[in-house]
């Protein structure tokens, strides 16, 4: 206290570093330069740094550190503040959580998601708007709970948001396990929840290789459960600064949580490259890990909206995306098909940016399309897929034998600018857009394009052209039309991209590569 009465408490967090002053020495409310040289204050909290809760100590001056000055560790400091809370007058009433009458609270805690969130969860403290008035007299007659049950309640609450609490923006996603057990986390990829699942299974070589350890995994898992384990889920998120409210709420058995998981993960995947965010026992790998499973909602919001959608859009999407996983609900259409559109826009984005987002799209697809094939299917067991991962080179579909059609122009065009030593945009990635609206207008000013890139090929230009021909063939009269093809073009497109890799990789091996080839012409 003594130290509180000099005033310079804020003075000396400023000088320690811990509060940022701007140019104009004032305290900015946000950090608006680079992000890798945030200060750690910005970090710590998403509000205002003036309104930051921050825990300090005093210590003698003849020690670096009194370990008695800790009081927030100091249990006797707790048991004497609960029997000064015991010790007040108190209301007493029937709550409706224990069914008891004990002394009740009118008011609840705050700062439940993090230090300086003001939104409550409980509140009945607008007479004027009639928030009650007209059902109840009171707010008592709404709602009444015990002061001990709401402590607990809240704090048991906070620290499990700290703990394990997935975060976007200010909204929560929590799971949780009755027992205090660990359960699997619903918003990570597929990745992050096998590196969750043990420190032995994370070691892979292929992504058909990391799809049987993950169900292996998942399995695992599963068989350790012993029956009685219950799994609570929540999800929080505030509309207002004082108003928390719950958009999700689910308790049941940990084993259908992990069917449930289980169906996301084997229904809804695609090849993906990704760095773990949760590394444990292993050195992090300088180059992304493959692996085939499935994207993390926020990986699906990017995908569908961009990097620069606003908030707003990120937590409803995540908000929708949240029952498929849990609840085994429908896939939302308008989601897939915003994919869709924005991975048929190669032009658009980046190299990066445009694989990711058609290996999401490609997800998505192959999880919308397969699951209106498999109603009532609610386990992965007898579950039959329509559209698959691996090309089907008999499949009659008009979209999917477009797609294949897209590929061979934009892989053959690479290919011949490749050993010409040219690296541009193809005319395949900048006709993209219009090729899925007018694909047999557009298909002709492609192929006439392709002929210099095919004679550059010489034998190898006559294998891919016969085989292009082979997948035109394919396409019935009546169906070769400037009619706009649906998504799933997209999957035969990546399918018969995801072949040439292949073919690339095992060229590489024998040391055939673009830079051989270029000099052996030359």
């Amino acid at each position: 206290m003594k130290y509180l009465k000099k005033g310079c408490l804020m003075k000396d967090l400023i000088d320690s570093g811990v509060l940022y002053l701007d140019g104009t020495g004032r305290l900015p409310e946000k950090w608006e330069g680079a992000k890798e040289n945030t200060p750690p204050i910005f970090k710590a909290t998403t509000n205002d740094q003036a309104g930051a809760f921050i825990r300090f100590q005093v210590v003698s001056a003849d020690s670096s550190e009194d370990l008695h000055s800790r009081i927030w560790e100091d249990r006797s400091v707790w048991q004497s503040y609960i029997d000064y809370q015991n010790s007040l007058p108190a209301e007493t009433d029937f709550c409706y959580v224990t069914g008891r009458d004990i002394p009740v609270s009118t008011l609840s805690p705050k700062y439940i998601r993090r230090p300086g969130d003001g939104a409550k969860l409980i509140s009945a403290n607008d007479k004027s708007g009639f928030t009650y008035r007209g059902r109840f007299e009171t707010p008592g007659q709404a709602f009444c709970i015990g002061r001990e049950t709401t402590e607990k309640a809240h704090n048991a609450l906070k620290w499990l948001i700290s703990r394990q609490a997935y975060r976007n923006g200010d909204q929560v996603i929590l799971a949780w396990r009755t027992d205090g057990g660990k359960t699997l986390e619903l918003c990570e990829n597929s990745l992050d929840v096998l590196f969750d699942l043990g420190p032995d299974r994370p070691v892979f070589s292929t992504g058909e290789d990391f799809a049987r350890k993950f169900r292996n995994a998942l399995a695992g898992y599963g068989e350790s459960l012993k029956g009685g384990e219950e799994t609570c889920i929540i999800g929080l998120d505030s509309a207002t600064p004082g108003r928390l409210s719950v958009f999700y709420y689910r308790e049941m058995p940990e084993k259908d949580l992990v069917d449930r998981i289980a169906l996301w993960h084997g229904t809804c995947r695609w090849y993906f490259q990704e760095f773990p965010k949760k590394v444990k026992n292993i050195e992090k790998s300088k180059k992304p890990f493959s692996f085939i499973g499935a994207p993390s909602p926020e990986t699906i919001v990017e995908a569908a909206y961009g990097k620069q959608a606003n908030d707003k859009l990120k937590k409803s999407t995540v908000q929708r995306l949240l029952p498929c996983i849990a609840d085994k609900a429908a896939l939302p259409q308008d989601i897939m098909l915003c994919a869709a559109r924005r991975a048929s826009n190669p032009a658009g984005l980046d190299d990066s940016d445009h694989g990711r987002t058609l290996a999401v799209a490609c997800a998505l697809i192959c999880k919308y399309h397969n699951d209106r094939a498999n109603p009532g299917i609610i386990k992965l067991d007898g579950y039959k897929e329509r559209w698959k991962m691996a090309l089907d080179p008999q499949e009659t579909d008009r979209n999917y034998l477009f797609g294949r059609a897209l590929a061979y122009a934009q892989h053959l065009e690479t290919y011949a600018l490749n050993l010409q030593g040219e690296k541009r945009s193809t005319n395949a990635q900048r006709m993209q857009v219009a090729f899925s609206q007018h694909p047999a207008k557009t298909w002709k000013t492609l192929y006439q394009a392709l002929s210099p890139y095919l004679i550059r090929l010489g034998k190898s230009g006559a294998r891919y052209q016969n085989e292009l021909n082979e997948v035109i063939s394919k396409i019935a009269k009546k169906d070769f039309t400037n009619d706009p093809l649906n998504e799933v073009y997209l999957l035969g497109y990546a399918c018969q991209m995801q072949e040439f890799r292949k073919e690339f990789e095992a060229n590489r091996e024998k040391g055939i590569t673009a830079d051989a080839e270029r000099k052996e012409k030359e």
